[in-house]
């Protein structure tokens, strides 16, 4: 009988032990996916910024090549 409650003991340390590491995976991944998300931002703000400033040198040198013609 009393190996049956250590078995039920050491059955529910184990089930309390996965449980937090559950939460804790959760946790990361919720962190991870919150920190992805602001990099695809960052990445799309950039990106943007890049098109315009291409736009920007692109109309300098049509004025630059028009001027030297």
């Amino acid at each position: 009988m009393v190996f049956l409650g250590l078995l039920c003991v050491l059955l529910s340390a184990v089930i309390v032990g996965l449980y937090i590491q559950t939460e804790g995976t959760r946790l990361r991944y919720n962190n991870l996916s919150e920190e992805k998300y602001q990099v695809q931002m960052q990445y799309n703000n950039l990106t943007e910024e890049k098109d315009q400033l291409q736009m920007q040198y692109n109309k300098l040198n049509e004025g630059k090549d028009q001027r030297s013609e």
